[in-house]
């Protein structure tokens, strides 16, 4: 997700999205790779902390505690590993060929994972596994050594089952003594060892002590119980301690294959969850997923593009758009405008989540870099206010976009006066149209739609929206061409049913003097491109008076 492939490895994508394919039509391994990819655990992290991070004392086993996560660490790659194992299988079920299933079975392959397995083997029990639960996992580290390996491990984990034996007939004996046949062993790994019984607190021998209640149930224990508690901690910690020094052995002998277990399983596994989860969401969504086709320097096209959220959100009412951008050509800066509610935030969104999240997750590349500047908010534990963070983010923008980027601005110039605002969007614009980036620019400043004007790359889009007699009708679908009105804002208020009278009629007053200056400028910026155009003919003289003449006179009578 952070480093998507770019249009430079367009070869990559293609391996993926073949991989996509296969695992599309091949329902059996696809189901069996879904069901052993969520046991796996977090490989990089045990690998990288048990076998990269050398500990500075020399030592990892320096506390019981540090034994007991060095001991679970290792019982988690061997899990890994036979995991691993079973992917294979799964992988060679798959019917067909492509680039990325050979080099997964070729780094799943036994001729590679055999090394480490083998070496893990020869310490570790067969039984031996991560489990789960107090008691559980603790009996499987005590006992996850082979037997033979180190004597004095042996001789304490037979006192350790001589402790949990004799705790077991303790019980027993107060089962038989006092007649309270509810009794039973608990542990937890803050008390150890305690009982607990179905009686009243109040009605048992003096023998018990510790009680409390927790439910219908009684909590407690006894000194003789409380005596048997403390040496299978002191057992416990005895044996995590020995177990931890042999497991230091088998992680000198591991550190030359931790180049393997990082790049080789861990990048496998992760790339096979992540195609996995591709076909996963093609598989269960009720609309057509195609496969993307990629052409270098070609064209944004996107052809009833869907917001993948927004349809799951509000099936069958959710308007589809198309987009069609070309780089560095005649389309590169797009001018979106519209009124509120209109959908211009949801179309940006659509755009770049279909590159990034719909694209990229089907194993397809996105332009080098993709920008985006949409929200406003403040940062008051910074004392950035948003003006400040939004001329953060565009300096960003500006300093790190490239011709191959993708650049999606909502809304630039809102923190602060509509004239600071507009100038400074003005230069924004000027800035992305020369670098020839694909960039999507949502605003609600109508003089921006100036742009396509004088540069030949910009053009003006917008949403369309029909007024009727009892309000706005949006249909949120993307056409080119202005924003027809100018206030819409009003039309919005005035479908809240709340904002009437002495408002409306002195912003239908200020539109007037707005409409006049708008057009006077556009009147302007026209004879500017002109004169422009004209000042780098090769007319002569005499035909150069000429439409001199006649621009003059067009512009005095449109400025009149």
């Amino acid at each position: 997700m952070l480093q998507p492939l770019s249009h430079r490895s367009n070869q990559k994508i293609k391996d993926r999205l073949d991989f996509v394919e296969i695992l599309l039509k091949s329902e059996e391994a696809f189901y069996e790779i879904s069901e052993k990819l969520p046991p796996f655990p977090d490989l990089e992290y045990i690998v990288t902390a048990t076998l990269v991070q050398i500990p500075k004392c020399g030592t990892q086993c320096i506390s019981v505690e540090k034994c007991q996560t060095l001991i679970s660490k290792i019982l988690n790659m061997k899990n890994a590993l036979n995991l691993a194992n079973g992917f294979a299988n799964s992988l060679k079920k798959l019917q067909g060929s492509c680039t990325i299933l050979f080099q997964m079975l070729e780094s799943l392959s036994d001729l590679k994972i055999d090394p480490v397995r083998m070496a893990i083997d020869q310490v570790l029990t067969d039984e031996s596994f991560p489990a789960k639960g107090n008691i559980l996992s603790q009996v499987q580290r005590c006992f996850a050594i082979r037997s033979g390996i180190d004597s004095l491990l042996d001789v304490a984990r037979q006192s350790y089952n001589d402790v949990i034996d004799d705790i077991y007939n303790l019980a027993q004996q107060y089962r038989d003594e006092y007649g309270i046949g509810s009794i039973k062993v608990v542990y937890n790994a803050r008390r150890g060892y305690h009982l607990s019984m179905k009686a009243d607190i109040s009605s048992l021998p003096p023998i018990f002590i510790q009680k409390s209640q927790k439910g219908h149930s009684t909590l407690c224990t006894t000194e003789d119980l409380a005596s048997l508690a403390n040496r299978h901690n002191e057992s416990v910690q005895e044996i995590y301690l020995m177990t931890g020094r042999i497991l230091e052995d088998l992680v000198v002998r591991l550190r030359e294959h931790t180049g393997y277990l990082l790049a080789a399983v861990e990048y496998t596994i992760s790339l096979l969850d992540m195609l996995r989860s591709f076909a996963h969401m093609i598989s269960i969504s009720s609309q057509p997923f195609v496969r993307p086709n990629f052409y270098p320097d070609g064209p944004l096209a996107i052809r009833q593009g869907r917001h993948p959220m927004c349809e799951i959100l509000a099936p069958g009412t959710f308007v589809s758009n198309n987009t069609m951008m070309k780089p560095r050509t005649s389309s590169s800066f797009c001018v979106l405008t519209g009124p509120n509610m209109s959908g211009k935030s949801c179309y940006l969104r659509q755009v770049q989540v279909a590159l990034i999240v719909i694209l990229a997750h089907m194993g397809s590349f996105i332009p080098d870099k993709i920008f985006s500047r949409i929200g406003t908010s403040d940062d008051f534990e910074s004392s950035a206010s948003t003006f400040y963070l939004e001329m953060q983010e565009m300096s960003h923008i500006i300093g790190h976009a490239t011709q191959h980027s993708l650049i999606i601005i909502d809304e630039l110039g809102r923190g602060t006066s509509n004239q600071d605002g507009i100038a400074i969007s003005w230069a924004c614009c000027e800035h992305l149209i020369n670098l020839r980036a694909l960039t999507l620019f949502a605003t609600h400043y109508s003089e921006l739609q100036q742009l396509a004007s004088i540069y030949p790359n910009v053009e003006n889009w917008t949403l369309a929206v029909e007024a009727k007699q009892d309000g706005l009708q949006f249909l949120y679908k993307v056409i080119k061409g202005f924003c027809q009105e100018d206030s819409y804002g009003m039309e919005v208020i005035e479908s809240a049913k709340e904002i009437r009278g002495n408002l409306i009629e002195e912003k239908s007053r200020n539109s007037l003097h707005i409409q006049d200056n708008t057009a006077r400028l556009q009147v302007l910026y026209s004879l500017a491109q002109r004169l422009l155009d004209l000042k780098n003919s090769s007319l002569d003289e005499s035909a150069l008076r000429g439409v001199l003449s006649d621009l003059k006179k067009r512009y005095l009578k449109g400025h009149d």
